[in-house]
């Protein structure tokens, strides 16, 4: 343990008791065989023969640790760390790590690689990387989390697909992804409070699997690879799903808990500016208009994946909700891609009334489908289409606000069937909205508005071939109140 060591070489045998050395300067292990294990350097570590050890601890001072033969035979746990360098240790079998530090905070300056060449990996303490990432191969076993975190600066990835990423730690994540195959599913099966940080793929999808956890909080992206789901199924169903400022989910399709009462969303975490976007965010991703978040978050999110840029989502999204309810604590953005809801779920505000819209779309939205939802608690308007064609409405609810839904602007192709408008002041409100279907005919396509407090139908300006057919109206107001308008045919 002398400080003032400085060999080049060292070959160490001491059977299976503890062995400790310390260098001034770099090292060589040439061979070693002992017990508890801890070699301490002033600069790099490296290795040319086989270290057989109960465990290894090592630090290193200035330079990179590169234990990398695959004849290494550690049967406990191996901690190492420098404060300028990488951190790499491979392991025969099985591999358990404890805290594992490459780099100093700031100066972007390590990266972390373990290998099991056969076997499993076991994380029992943080594993962090300073500088781009932190790698994993689990040649024949899975990948498994018992306590810490993963984090790096912009990328953690599994150079194999190990079969699962089992994990007891509350925080997963920060950069998880795995490039070139498919995330091993997270399975996490603690109570509690589990956070999820950045975690994507570059192929295939994104799973989740916590079926103990009382609240789990989406702090980061979770990215599926192109054409790949967001699963979060296996979550407690009766758990809720936090998604805070700088949380985002990217998939074709975002899955979510069936509930047996109701599976809440909470935008939280968030300034003002950002106020509500987390849930549009994940269908409003292409357009390149709007910042996922703020320019603050988004450029946080850029800064971090610099060397793994995300895959891009396709432009049709799919939102199949599984789920009793959505919670939202404050109006949503508008939604400028064509989107398809399917499956029913209820978008509500909590809290109370939220002020503005439960559901916003955009020109950009043409060709949408929205169908089987109810939004309620908003004070303004359920749902709002402003110059979007070819879309469905279906089978929608609105309960409560000042306006059930709202048209403005061309609307060529867009039909609005089997609806229900409910406990507002105005169902309809139509502001020069051109080529508009407004109910039908055959059976089921006729719209309800019910206990319209001022007016069931509000009309201004030119309203070229749309239509209002077999409207039905329940308690409250009939009255259609129509200012200046051209071209609107009311079918009774």
């Amino acid at each position: 343990l002398d400080a003032a060591n400085d060999v080049d070489n060292v070959a160490i045998d001491n059977g299976n008791r503890a062995v400790q050395f310390r260098d001034a300067t770099g090292l060589n292990v040439t061979g070693l065989t002992g017990g508890a294990t801890t070699l301490t350097v002033g600069g790099s570590l490296t290795q040319s023969g086989r270290i057989v050890a109960s465990t290894l601890g090592v630090a290193g001072g200035g330079g990179s640790i590169a234990l990398t033969r695959d004849d290494n035979a550690v049967s406990g746990a191996f901690t190492g760390s420098t404060p300028s360098g990488n951190v790499s240790f491979f392991n025969a079998n099985g591999l358990v790590a404890g805290r594992v530090e490459a780099g100093t905070a700031g100066q972007f300056n390590g990266n972390v690689h373990l290998k099991a060449v056969a076997g499993g990996i076991t994380l029992t303490d943080d594993v962090i990387a300073l500088d781009d990432s932190v790698k994993l191969e689990a040649r024949n076993g899975t990948i498994t989390q018992t306590g810490g975190t993963i984090r790096s600066t912009a990328l953690v990835w599994f150079a194999q697909a190990a079969p699962t990423f089992n994990t007891t730690a509350t925080q997963i994540g920060q950069n998880l992804t795995q490039p070139g195959a498919t995330l091993p599913p997270i399975v996490n099966n603690s109570s509690g409070t589990i956070t999820l940080f950045d975690n994507s793929a570059m192929s295939g999808d994104i799973v989740v699997t916590a079926p103990n956890a009382s609240k789990v909080i989406i702090a980061g992206a979770l990215v599926a690879g192109p054409g790949g789901k967001v699963d979060l199924r296996g979550i407690n169903p009766n758990a809720v799903l936090e998604v805070r400022g700088d949380g985002d989910l990217q998939g074709t399709q975002i899955l979510v808990p069936r509930s047996t009462t109701t599976f809440t969303w909470i935008v939280s975490g968030a300034t003002a500016a950002e106020a509500g976007t987390a849930l549009v965010n994940m269908i409003n991703r292409a357009n390149t208009a709007m910042p996922k978040l703020v320019t603050q978050a988004a450029t946080a999110a850029v800064s971090r994946s610099r060397t793994a840029p995300r895959p891009q989502p396709p432009r049709m999204s799919t939102i199949s909700a599984e789920t009793s309810t959505i919670d939202v604590q404050q109006s949503l953005p508008v939604v400028n891609v064509p989107v398809t809801f399917v499956t029913p779920a209820t978008i509500a505000a909590t809290g109370g009334a939220v002020s503005g819209s439960g559901l916003r779309l955009g020109t950009g939205a043409g060709r949408s489908v929205i169908s089987n939802l109810t939004f309620q608690g908003f004070a303004g308007t359920g749902i709002e289409l402003d110059r979007v064609q070819n879309a469905l409405i279906q089978a929608v609810t609105v309960n409560g606000g000042a306006t059930g839904i709202s048209v403005s602007g061309a609307s060529t192709g867009t039909r609005i069937l089997g609806s229900t408008f409910r406990n507002v002041q105005t169902g309809l409100a139509l502001q020069s909205a051109s080529r508009l279907t407004f109910g039908g005919r055959a059976a089921g396509q006729a719209n309800r508005i019910e206990n319209a407090a001022r007016e069931a139908v509000f009309a201004t300006g030119f309203a070229t071939g749309t239509q209002l057919v077999k409207t039905q109206y329940v308690g409250g107001s009939s009255l259609i109140v129509q200012r200046n308008v051209r071209g609107l045919r009311v079918v009774r």
